[in-house]
């Protein structure tokens, strides 16, 4: 899996530079195109101040004889997305994830892991500029292509700006997301409503697990294993290999069980309850309850917490993690969000 996005206009170069570095062949043919523009015709290419202007021309001289000081890109974009995430006081958890997944999308660099080093500059795919001939998305297609081909899984935080460049086998890949909140009446895109969503689906899936088991006579610790703890184990397999390695890896019986019990469980009733949920998270009504609750003083959620706190599950397994140690020696005040 990864997980692409875009570019910023907003910089910040005021932090530790990673010195310069050598460009691909592809991008010293952008430079080289741009060489031809002076300050006066960038100002017009790229709709920018005269000021502005003259900066992004010495960043491009720069560029030219590889003296650019350079930053990782994640941290060199400071637009609003970007001052969103989580940029510092990672665990190696955090950075080896970032590294794994995170893909930035660039007009000048290309799909590049999201710590790669690259130098400042404002160009984007609406700049129009044709090197070799080529419109910049043409220019890129079959790179931007070649990146991901061999992802199954493609999550887009991208403009069309960006998905466009893709060939088309891939942007029917891509898992979009649209997030929306309620202001003054309009619902508008935001990121909370549907991660909430997301979240509490795969919770609730669990809690039922476990309750059928203990309901049935289990040991409410075989029932937390069961349901609750290996669920990492079967979520990395499948991470790492997709379904058939997750099968691969696990017992023929469970694997018998996966085939004959997985469509007994979801069933087309339930397939009808997803998109209900789905239908509220697209026609606002999900957004509505929850800003309705917040402005409350989120009784709602406040009673939510409180029940989830008191499930069997919870409580079995607090007591079983007293054992494992190791399983939570990443934990921070990051953690601590019922305050």
């Amino acid at each position: 899996m990864k997980i692409l996005i875009p570019t910023a206009k907003e910089m910040n170069e005021k932090q530790s530079s990673l010195g310069s570095s050598q460009l691909t062949p592809k991008s010293k043919i952008i430079i080289e195109e741009l060489l031809q523009f002076s300050a006066k015709e960038l100002e017009k290419l790229y709709k920018i101040s005269p000021q502005m202007a003259e900066i992004e021309y010495q960043r491009i001289q720069n560029l030219s004889k590889n003296e650019a000081e350079t930053y990782p890109a994640l941290h060199l974009f400071d637009g609003l997305m970007y001052r969103n995430i989580k940029r510092k006081d990672w665990t190696q958890e955090e950075k080896s994830y970032i590294q794994e997944h995170l893909l930035v999308t660039s007009s000048l660099y290309g799909v590049i892991p999201a710590l790669s080093p690259i130098a400042p500059h404002r160009l984007d795919f609406l700049v129009g500029l044709k090197p070799n001939g080529q419109t910049l998305k043409k220019f890129w297609r079959d790179d931007y292509t070649k990146a991901v081909a061999d992802e199954d899984m493609l999550l887009s935080l991208l403009s069309s700006e960006f998905e466009d460049v893709f060939e088309k086998s891939i942007r029917e890949k891509m898992l979009r997301f649209k997030f929306l909140e309620e202001k003054a009446g309009k619902l508008k895109s935001h990121s909370t409503i549907s991660k909430k969503a997301r979240g509490q689906f795969l919770t609730a899936l669990m809690e039922a697990g476990f309750e059928v088991l203990t309901e049935a006579g289990y040991a409410p610790e075989l029932a937390y294993f069961e349901v609750l703890h290996e669920m990492k184990l079967i979520v990395d397999l499948i991470y790492e290999g997709g379904f058939k390695k997750m099968r691969q890896s696990i017992s023929n019986t469970a694997e018998y069980g996966d085939y004959v019990s997985g469509p007994r469980v979801i069933t087309e009733q339930v397939k009808e309850n997803m998109k209900a949920v789905l239908a509220d998270i697209q026609n606002g009504k999900f957004a509505n309850d929850f800003v309705n609750d917040y402005k409350a003083g989120r009784p709602k959620l406040t009673a939510y917490r409180e029940q989830a706190a008191n499930l069997e599950i919870e409580k079995v397994g607090a007591e079983l993690r007293k054992a494992m140690p190791f399983v939570g020696k990443n934990d921070d005040d990051a953690f601590k969000i019922y305050n």
